[in-house]
């Protein structure tokens, strides 16, 4: 459902190309919940962007439900790809439900009407996601972790096969961080969605993916989490840092699971 040969991502600007990521092969045709983690400025953003066309791709190609992306016009891709920005937008006078339904949009005619099935998909995941007792409530006056459970129902309603989240718990607590994570598993798991998540929290993406993109060295490596433990590129994201070896043995230790 998703591929890309020699993808490059980055920026270029005045005909001078600063690229970020580079070689990205990547062939994803099932369902599963991928975790993309690395140092700060190392492009986690920029490549999630890059896949679902809001950022020109430098080379390469990016292969979308067996199509190149850039046959599609962006309402097509829509349909085919959801995306969660890490900000979270304020959207005044709009309540949760009818927030949650802008994310029938791609499928309503041109008057933006729903229908009986745009309803009782928009009720389905309102339901699936606890959200009923929010409804009716300005999507202003809920706290961080709800809005960002608003915004997951949003692109659920989409309906569509991959989810794209950037950062999508950088505005919440621990306890929030776990029951985010844990959420987008069993949704990866009962939705059959491929779900791409960036995370800093390194701790609960590893607990909960099936499979971790790490952001190295411009380099984009993958692999199931417990692969991870005599990776020497995981190792460096400890580096600089007043850790002494034995503290980031067990740092690893905590981190991946056995």
């Amino acid at each position: 459902m998703l591929k890309t040969n020699n993808l490059s991502v980055g920026y270029s600007k005045n005909n001078n190309e600063q690229v970020v990521v580079s070689k990205i092969n990547i062939d994803i045709s099932e369902n599963k919940l991928i975790a993309l983690i690395g140092k700060n400025g190392s492009g986690k953003s920029t490549l999630l962007k890059t896949l679902i066309g809001l950022q020109k791709k430098l080379n390469g190609e990016i292969i979308l439900h067996d199509k190149n992306i850039e046959e599609y016009k962006q309402k097509q891709i829509a349909t085919k790809v959801a995306y969660v920005s890490s900000r979270i937008i304020e959207q005044n006078n709009l309540t949760v439900y009818n927030l949650i339904s802008l994310g029938r949009l791609p499928y309503t005619n041109w008057f933006g009407y729903l229908s009986d099935t745009d309803k009782q998909k928009i009720n389905e995941i309102i339901n699936t996601l606890g959200l009923s007792k929010f409804k009716q409530k300005e999507f202003s006056t809920l706290s961080d972790g709800e809005k960002q459970k608003v915004l997951i129902a949003r692109a659920l309603v989409q309906d569509t096969k991959i989810i794209i989240l950037d950062e999508p718990s950088s505005h919440l607590d621990l306890a929030g961080k776990y029951e985010l994570t844990s959420l987008l598993k069993k949704i990866s798991v009962t939705e059959k969605k491929i779900i791409i998540f960036s995370s800093h929290d390194i701790n609960t993406a590893f607990h909960n993916a099936d499979c971790i993109w790490l952001i190295h060295k411009s380099k984009l490596i993958m692999d199931k989490p417990e692969n991870y433990r005599t990776k020497p590129e995981f190792r460096e994201l400890f580096n600089n840092s007043s850790l002494s070896e034995i503290d980031t043995e067990n740092i690893i230790e905590n981190i991946i699971p056995n």
